[in-house]
């Protein structure tokens, strides 16, 4: 393991494998261990560096302060990546992940050679989704019961309110003792996500990115490449939250249908290799990241009707 010194924190990363650097950004809950599983597959072709962000393990943070948000993490991931010593890089971002790159692509395109988002997490504001509707995200109510419960020193007791939320009775019971375990690691980070503050997507963020782009998507599919991180960090498959899973897809077919940039796209119901770069969307993306559009929409009208 190394660190680097980042706006005041000393940021933890893993430096495997030769070739264009590959700078990997894990979702909620989670650490540079997330990637284990793809760390094969990747390291053929890159030399990748998995950062784990200000106040996620190996660090142990007690939920005290102001320094968990988007925009502190944006800002250390754009300072790491302006610290490292070959630039520019290829940036990946998963879940929570995935939104930090966004907006790092929005602001350094300089500092960037490629963008993978798997599945940003995140809304589309109303320039995107006529439908949509200013609040907080669905998962906010979850986490802050869980928050509560970690936050009185029950770490146990909040991530099984948690994950039984997303799953159902028994979830956090089922869970290997190796994914309990990184799940406990992360477990304060909770507390700070209540207070995160995530802005939505829009058409004229979506219009900024310029830096070639690979979007991943999966619904239903086996747990593999880009979809395991999620299952295992977040305790979830994308059929047992609808919602939040029509936000990643719609956010990235909605870019893939916007692009002005020679974007790539991989929006579908299984995910892309990580390391297979696409040329910018065919008729045949475009038609499926539209089909995807309707698909989301009637999941979230009949959310909203249930």
């Amino acid at each position: 393991m190394h660190s680097l010194p980042v706006n005041g924190f000393d940021m933890p990363y893993l430096d495997i494998g030769e070739g264009p650097p590959l700078v990997c950004v894990h979702g909620s809950l989670c650490d540079f261990r997330i990637w284990s599983a793809v760390l094969g597959p990747l390291t053929r072709r890159h030399r990748v560096i998995a950062v784990s962000l200000r106040h996620f393990f190996p660090v142990h943070w007690d939920g005290v302060g102001d320094t968990y948000s988007i925009a502190q993490h944006v800002d250390d991931v754009i300072a790491f990546i302006e610290q490292f010593d070959t630039r520019p890089v290829d940036l990946m971002g998963h879940s929570r992940g995935g939104h930090i790159c966004f907006r790092a692509a929005q602001r350094r395109p300089d500092l960037l050679r490629k963008l993978v988002l798997a599945e940003p997490g995140g809304e589309l504001d109303g320039t995107l989704d006529p439908d949509f509707q200013p609040g907080p995200s669905p998962l906010a109510a979850r986490i802050a019961a869980s928050a509560d419960v970690i936050a009185g020193g029950d770490i146990d007791g909040g991530l099984q309110i948690f994950l039984d939320a997303l799953e159902g009775p028994g979830a956090w019971k089922r869970l290997p003792a190796t994914s309990k375990q990184l799940l406990r690691d992360n477990a304060t980070t909770l507390i700070g996500q209540t207070r995160d503050q995530r802005p939505p997507f829009s058409k004229a963020d979506a219009e900024a990115i310029k830096t070639p782009t690979l979007f991943i998507g999966g619904a239903n599919n086996a747990a593999e490449g880009a979809a395991r991180p999620r299952r295992q960090c977040e305790g979830r498959t994308h059929r047992d939250d609808p919602g939040h899973h029509a936000s990643d897809v719609r956010a990235g077919a909605a870019k893939i249908l916007r692009d002005r940039a020679g974007v790539s796209g991989g929006v579908g119901s299984a995910p892309l290799p990580l390391w297979e770069w696409h040329r910018p969307p065919t008729a045949a993306v475009l038609k499926n990241a539209e089909a995807q559009l309707r698909l989301c929409r009637m999941q979230q009208s009949e959310m909203r009707s249930g």
